[in-house]
């Protein structure tokens, strides 16, 4: 089965530049259509003979310079929490209880290699709290998320902004190009 994509442009967002010599080119891209919604295709499908590399006008002796493709199966995750467990949303219908199926829903969905962590927070004058630091073990994340939940705290107006910098504190501080991160910030606003 043959693909065919026309783009009128391409446009490269998010560019991280990191040069070592010898050098050596990574990129990193996802497709999207002219809505901004991703092009999902067969890894399978996607091998080095649909692939063209250009340099200078012209394509690469591909014997000299050598190319790899990777799938997003090949990169590492690693996803953290922030989680609001204030008073807005105990009083909202269900709103920690459905908060709570979400998050456990998204763990599920995860890759046994990928990473999850959690913070928490419900009220302005005590801190925001580490549930978990990150984690492969899918079980460990949602036990510590289900057994907070399940404890009587007091919940009051949050300290939200101190959690979500708690949250992005987590991340190792040296860059890894085939680690991804992502912060999911669940609130009610």
């Amino acid at each position: 089965m043959a693909i065919e994509y026309q783009f009128d442009k391409i446009v490269f967002k998010n560019i991280y530049r990191a040069h070592q010599t010898p050098s050596n080119v990574q990129y990193i891209f996802s497709l999207r259509d002219q809505y901004n919604h991703a092009i999902i295709i067969n890894p399978q499908e996607l091998d080095l003979n649909s692939l063209k590399i250009w340099e200078n006008g012209k394509e690469i002796d591909y014997s000299e310079s050598r190319a790899f493709l990777s799938s997003q199966d090949d990169f590492q995750l690693q996803v953290m929490l922030v989680l609001d467990f204030s008073s807005s949303m105990k009083k909202n219908h269900h709103g920690i209880e459905t908060m709570i199926v979400g998050v456990k829903s998204l763990i599920d969905s995860l890759k046994e290699t990928h990473q999850i962590g959690a913070i928490e927070f419900h009220r302005p004058d005590a801190q925001p709290s580490i549930l978990q630091s990150f984690v492969t073990s899918k079980n460990v994340a949602k036990d510590a998320i289900t057994n907070f939940a399940s404890e009587e705290i007091y919940s009051d107006f949050s300290n939200c902004w101190d959690a979500v910098y708690m949250g992005l504190e987590q991340y190792p501080s040296k860059h890894n190009p085939r680690v991804f991160r992502s912060l999911l910030f669940l609130s009610d606003g």
